[in-house]
Protein backbone atom coordinates (compact mmCIF):
# COMPACT_ATOMS: atom_id res chain seq x y z
CA UNK A 1 0.00 0.00 0.00
CA UNK A 2 1.52 3.50 -1.07
CA UNK A 3 1.28 6.41 1.22
CA UNK A 4 -1.46 7.83 -0.37
CA UNK A 5 -3.34 4.77 -0.47
CA UNK A 6 -2.63 5.31 3.05
CA UNK A 7 -4.19 8.65 3.44
CA UNK A 8 -7.00 7.77 0.91
CA UNK A 9 -8.03 5.28 3.67
CA UNK A 10 -7.85 7.63 6.05
CA UNK A 11 -10.27 9.84 4.63
CA UNK A 12 -13.07 6.99 4.13
CA UNK A 13 -15.15 7.45 7.45
CA UNK A 14 -15.31 11.29 6.49
CA UNK A 15 -17.56 10.81 3.17
CA UNK A 16 -20.37 13.27 4.69
CA UNK A 17 -23.41 13.46 1.59
CA UNK A 18 -24.59 16.53 3.38
CA UNK A 19 -21.04 17.90 3.70
CA UNK A 20 -20.28 21.50 2.32
CA UNK A 21 -16.68 21.55 2.53
CA UNK A 22 -13.58 19.24 1.87
CA UNK A 23 -10.68 19.53 4.16
CA UNK A 24 -7.59 18.37 1.64
CA UNK A 25 -4.38 17.02 3.65
CA UNK A 26 -1.76 14.79 1.79
CA UNK A 27 -3.43 12.92 -0.33
CA UNK A 28 -7.01 12.35 1.18
CA UNK A 29 -9.91 14.63 0.74
CA UNK A 30 -11.79 14.97 3.83
CA UNK A 31 -15.50 15.79 3.42
CA UNK A 32 -16.92 18.10 6.26
CA UNK A 33 -19.37 20.61 7.91
CA UNK A 34 -18.51 24.28 7.76
CA UNK A 35 -20.61 24.98 10.91
CA UNK A 36 -19.02 22.15 12.93
CA UNK A 37 -15.62 23.63 11.80
CA UNK A 38 -16.64 26.93 12.75
CA UNK A 39 -17.98 26.17 15.90
CA UNK A 40 -14.96 24.81 17.17
CA UNK A 41 -12.16 26.78 15.44
CA UNK A 42 -12.54 30.39 14.58
CA UNK A 43 -9.36 30.31 12.55
CA UNK A 44 -11.69 27.79 10.24
CA UNK A 45 -15.14 30.23 10.49
CA UNK A 46 -12.09 33.07 9.42
CA UNK A 47 -11.06 31.05 6.56
CA UNK A 48 -14.78 30.14 5.33
CA UNK A 49 -15.53 33.67 5.59
CA UNK A 50 -13.35 34.89 2.64
CA UNK A 51 -13.82 35.15 -0.37
CA UNK A 52 -11.96 32.35 -2.39
CA UNK A 53 -11.14 31.21 -5.69
CA UNK A 54 -11.12 27.94 -4.35
CA UNK A 55 -11.15 24.41 -6.32
CA UNK A 56 -14.21 22.07 -5.55
CA UNK A 57 -15.38 19.04 -6.24
CA UNK A 58 -18.55 18.24 -7.92
CA UNK A 59 -19.46 21.65 -6.36
CA UNK A 60 -18.18 21.01 -2.72
CA UNK A 61 -15.02 23.55 -1.94
CA UNK A 62 -12.07 22.76 -1.48
CA UNK A 63 -9.90 23.92 1.55
CA UNK A 64 -6.19 22.48 1.24
CA UNK A 65 -4.01 22.57 4.70
CA UNK A 66 0.07 21.92 5.37
CA UNK A 67 -1.03 19.21 7.83
CA UNK A 68 -0.35 15.30 7.33
CA UNK A 69 -3.50 13.25 6.77
CA UNK A 70 -3.07 11.14 10.08
CA UNK A 71 -2.95 14.52 12.03
CA UNK A 72 -6.29 15.56 10.24
CA UNK A 73 -7.93 12.50 10.62
CA UNK A 74 -7.49 12.47 14.38
CA UNK A 75 -8.53 15.80 14.77
CA UNK A 76 -11.35 15.26 12.99
CA UNK A 77 -12.07 12.21 14.71
CA UNK A 78 -12.03 14.12 18.10
CA UNK A 79 -14.05 16.68 16.26
CA UNK A 80 -17.34 14.50 15.17
CA UNK A 81 -19.45 13.01 17.94
CA UNK A 82 -20.29 10.08 15.55
CA UNK A 83 -16.55 9.00 14.63
CA UNK A 84 -15.18 7.20 17.22
CA UNK A 85 -12.33 8.69 19.16
CA UNK A 86 -8.94 7.51 17.97
CA UNK A 87 -7.39 6.46 21.05
CA UNK A 88 -4.32 8.65 20.44
CA UNK A 89 -1.63 7.34 22.62
CA UNK A 90 2.24 7.97 20.69
CA UNK A 91 3.66 11.06 22.00
CA UNK A 92 4.84 11.64 18.75
CA UNK A 93 1.12 11.45 17.30
CA UNK A 94 0.34 13.65 20.06
CA UNK A 95 2.50 16.21 19.13
CA UNK A 96 1.37 16.82 15.84
CA UNK A 97 -2.03 16.97 16.78
CA UNK A 98 -1.55 19.20 19.83
CA UNK A 99 0.11 21.37 17.02
CA UNK A 100 -2.76 21.58 14.93
CA UNK A 101 -5.04 22.13 17.48
CA UNK A 102 -2.96 25.06 18.34
CA UNK A 103 -2.64 26.35 15.16
CA UNK A 104 -6.58 26.24 14.64
CA UNK A 105 -7.38 27.48 17.85
CA UNK A 106 -9.49 24.59 19.06
CA UNK A 107 -9.13 25.56 22.59
CA UNK A 108 -11.84 22.67 24.13
CA UNK A 109 -10.14 19.69 21.95
CA UNK A 110 -6.52 20.85 22.57
CA UNK A 111 -7.61 20.75 26.71
CA UNK A 112 -9.13 17.30 26.10
CA UNK A 113 -5.68 16.48 24.59
CA UNK A 114 -3.46 17.64 27.03
CA UNK A 115 -5.02 15.62 29.66
CA UNK A 116 -4.56 12.52 27.29
CA UNK A 117 -1.23 13.64 26.98
CA UNK A 118 -0.70 14.01 31.26
CA UNK A 119 -1.94 11.19 31.63
CA UNK A 120 0.83 9.23 29.73
CA UNK A 121 3.31 11.23 31.84
CA UNK A 122 5.05 8.63 33.25
CA UNK A 123 8.28 7.96 32.52
CA UNK A 124 8.44 10.32 30.06
CA UNK A 125 8.27 13.53 31.77
CA UNK A 126 11.41 15.23 29.94
CA UNK A 127 9.38 14.34 26.66
CA UNK A 128 6.47 15.89 27.82
CA UNK A 129 7.65 19.08 28.86
CA UNK A 130 8.94 19.72 25.27
CA UNK A 131 6.02 18.71 23.82
CA UNK A 132 3.92 21.26 26.42
CA UNK A 133 6.45 24.29 26.02
CA UNK A 134 5.70 23.41 21.90
CA UNK A 135 2.46 23.11 22.03
CA UNK A 136 2.09 26.28 24.41
CA UNK A 137 0.45 23.63 27.44
CA UNK A 138 1.13 26.16 30.82
CA UNK A 139 -0.20 23.87 33.00
CA UNK A 140 1.34 20.34 31.60
CA UNK A 141 4.37 22.08 31.16
CA UNK A 142 4.51 23.15 34.80
CA UNK A 143 3.52 19.59 35.63
CA UNK A 144 5.94 17.78 33.36
CA UNK A 145 9.00 19.95 34.91
CA UNK A 146 8.08 18.87 38.57
CA UNK A 147 8.11 15.10 36.65
CA UNK A 148 11.12 15.59 35.54
CA UNK A 149 12.84 16.10 38.94
CA UNK A 150 12.57 12.30 39.46
CA UNK A 151 15.35 12.04 37.06
CA UNK A 152 19.15 12.40 37.43
CA UNK A 153 20.43 15.55 35.83
CA UNK A 154 23.22 14.23 34.58
CA UNK A 155 20.28 11.97 32.55
CA UNK A 156 18.41 14.91 31.52
CA UNK A 157 21.11 16.41 30.07
CA UNK A 158 22.49 13.23 27.72
CA UNK A 159 19.23 11.60 27.26
CA UNK A 160 18.27 11.59 23.49
CA UNK A 161 14.84 13.38 23.36
CA UNK A 162 13.14 13.94 19.54
CA UNK A 163 10.84 16.54 20.91
CA UNK A 164 14.26 18.80 22.60
CA UNK A 165 14.87 20.02 18.86
CA UNK A 166 11.80 21.92 19.23
CA UNK A 167 12.86 23.50 22.72
CA UNK A 168 14.93 26.32 22.85
CA UNK A 169 18.24 26.39 24.52
CA UNK A 170 17.30 29.40 26.69
CA UNK A 171 14.33 26.92 27.85
CA UNK A 172 16.18 23.89 28.05
CA UNK A 173 18.50 26.38 30.54
CA UNK A 174 15.41 27.17 32.87
CA UNK A 175 14.56 23.70 33.07
CA UNK A 176 18.35 22.64 34.45
CA UNK A 177 18.10 25.56 36.53
CA UNK A 178 14.85 24.46 37.83
CA UNK A 179 16.81 21.97 39.04
CA UNK A 180 19.20 22.93 40.89
CA UNK A 181 17.12 25.28 42.91
CA UNK A 182 14.71 22.52 43.99
CA UNK A 183 17.61 20.59 44.98
CA UNK A 184 19.21 23.26 47.24
CA UNK A 185 15.74 23.38 49.08
CA UNK A 186 15.17 20.01 49.40
CA UNK A 187 18.89 20.14 50.73
CA UNK A 188 18.50 22.90 53.05
CA UNK A 189 15.13 21.24 53.98
CA UNK A 190 17.08 17.88 54.47
CA UNK A 191 19.37 19.72 57.24
CA UNK A 192 17.03 21.62 58.71
CA UNK A 193 15.58 17.76 59.33
CA UNK A 194 18.63 16.74 60.81
CA UNK A 195 19.45 19.52 62.57
CA UNK A 196 22.93 20.25 60.78
CA UNK A 197 21.55 24.31 60.81
CA UNK A 198 18.88 25.77 62.86
CA UNK A 199 19.45 29.32 61.00
CA UNK A 200 17.76 28.55 56.83
CA UNK A 201 16.28 31.47 55.06
CA UNK A 202 12.80 32.16 54.85
CA UNK A 203 12.87 31.88 50.99
CA UNK A 204 14.78 28.52 51.33
CA UNK A 205 11.49 27.19 52.70
CA UNK A 206 9.21 27.51 50.02
CA UNK A 207 8.89 23.84 49.12
CA UNK A 208 7.14 23.53 52.94
CA UNK A 209 4.57 26.39 51.39
CA UNK A 210 2.96 24.19 48.99
CA UNK A 211 0.47 21.32 49.77
CA UNK A 212 2.37 19.07 48.06
CA UNK A 213 6.03 18.21 47.63
CA UNK A 214 6.19 20.61 45.13
CA UNK A 215 8.71 23.08 44.21
CA UNK A 216 8.97 26.79 43.30
CA UNK A 217 7.78 27.41 39.44
CA UNK A 218 8.69 30.46 38.43
CA UNK A 219 11.25 29.86 35.71
CA UNK A 220 8.38 27.25 34.17
CA UNK A 221 5.75 30.02 34.56
CA UNK A 222 7.79 32.88 32.76
CA UNK A 223 8.57 30.41 30.07
CA UNK A 224 5.31 29.58 28.84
Amino acid sequence: MTATDIDVSLAEKFQFEDADVIIRAGGANFSAHKLILSLASPVFKHIFSLPRNESSQEGVPIVEVTEDAQSIHDVLSLLYPNIDDPNISDLIVMHRVLLALRKYEMLKLKARMARRLERAAWGKSARIFAIACHAGLADTARAAAQGTLLLERNTLITSVIPENKKLSAETFQKLLRYHIECGEVAQAQAEVQAGVTQNVARSDWLWLRFQSDECPEPLIRRHV
